[in-house]
């Protein structure tokens, strides 16, 4: 039986694997697809924020108020805990007595089976000892393949890819670019499941505008062109609520399926 990529090739199909955006998807999906924080609304609009996305650090008050949890104050912080461990690093913005140079450090936990060896931080540009002061906040940065992955669409990947795992779905390529003569197009992810093969289109944020959606349009026909090929079933999913309804009916049209936010997302507000 051939795989995936043969199939498209011996159509005439020209198949990149394993660019890095590739590989650092599925490392994404695989690092935090046990974690549910990603599945909820309020942990979605954490990760949106601009500054952390560029590498930012932000205190806890600092990120509260940009998520505003409301009535939710609790879930949020559960939440947010969790995502601690896969995907927010805490340390400590600090400052050189020596040098005055303002740098994050990370928080190092012990490793496994190591005793946890408490001695002076030093600074990262003149490598003098630093004090921790007793009034030191905790600052949060996102971990850099997280933080990487979101600019690629991780998370609309990593929620259907979770989403999907209840059909018993298992990854198979995610990322791959496919070309020909007259198109070249992204598969988003490729999975195979009890029921058959199934080729997903993620679709991060994207205009509904009138002079967007003829692209738009393209691209679900190339994949729904490309799902024939492979006999697989075609999924477009986004985060977003709704979509416009000449693309709900095209994916009806060619027998796919269409999953919101309100499928992925758990708890839907």
């Amino acid at each position: 039986m051939m795989t995936a990529i043969e199939t498209l090739t011996e159509a005439g199909h020209h198949v990149i694997a394993g660019r890095p955006a590739s590989k650092r998807l599925s490392a994404f999906v695989r690092f935090a697809g046990d974690t549910k924080s990603y599945q909820d609304p309020l942990i979605v609009r954490l990760l949106s924020n601009a500054q952390l996305r560029k590498g930012a650090t932000q205190t806890a008050e600092q990120i509260i108020k940009a998520v505003k949890p409301g009535k939710a104050h609790e879930r949020f912080m559960q939440q947010a805990t969790q995502l601690v461990q896969k995907g927010l690093q805490r340390g400590y913005t600090l400052t050189c007595p020596t040098c005055a140079l303002t740098d994050w450090y990370p928080l190092q936990p012990p490793l496994a089976g190591d005793v946890a060896q408490i001695g002076p931080l030093r600074c990262s540009g003149c490598h003098n000892p630093i004090t921790l002061p007793f009034n030191a906040q905790f600052a949060y940065k996102l971990n850099p393949l997280v933080r990487e992955a979101l600019k690629e669409g991780g998370l609309t990947i990593l929620n259907p890819w979770v989403y999907l795992l209840e059909w018993g779905a298992v990854e198979e390529h995610i990322a791959l670019e496919v070309k020909n003569r007259h198109m070249h197009t992204d598969i988003d992810m490729l999975l195979r499941s009890p029921q058959g093969g199934i080729l997903v289109e993620c679709k991060d944020n994207f205009k509904k505008t009138d002079a967007a959606l003829p692209q738009l349009q393209r691209t679900i026909d190339q994949g729904l062109m490309l799902a024939e090929t492979l006999g697989y079933r075609y999924i477009f999913a986004t985060l977003q609520e709704t979509v416009p309804a000449t693309l709900e009916a095209q994916i009806a049209q060619g027998n796919g399926q269409l999953l919101t936010g309100r499928d992925l997302l758990k708890p839907w507000e």
